[in-house]
């Protein structure tokens, strides 16, 4: 969030942040992409009997989700550090848990 925040200056200034290779359309796309992809990691762990931690992050992937379509309606400016730090927030609670849903299997 934080580089897609910065993309036009990063642009201006020649730096050459992910997001500035990909651009704004994509970078939206990878931080969906990525947060869908954590919260499916769990599923690993039914294998072994553990059923807790694939069902416990589904929290997280609702947040994720609620702040993916916060940023996509922001777009730019100052108010994605709305964004970030509900990213912050988001990545606790799929720390949180994960560690749960291990302890209680």
């Amino acid at each position: 969030v934080n580089n897609y925040r910065d993309i036009d200056n990063d642009r201006r200034a020649g730096k050459k942040t992910l997001i500035v290779m990909i651009g704004a359309d994509n970078g939206r796309l990878l931080y969906l992409w990525l947060g869908i992809i954590a919260s499916l990691m769990g599923v690993v762990f039914a294998g072994y009997g553990q059923y807790w931690t694939p069902l416990l992050p589904t929290v997280y992937m609702i947040m994720h989700i609620a702040t993916y379509r916060r940023m996509v309606k922001i777009g730019k400016g100052r108010q994605l550090n709305l964004v970030l730090a509900d990213t912050a927030r988001n990545m606790f609670v799929y720390g949180l848990t994960v560690s749960l849903g291990l302890l209680l299997s």
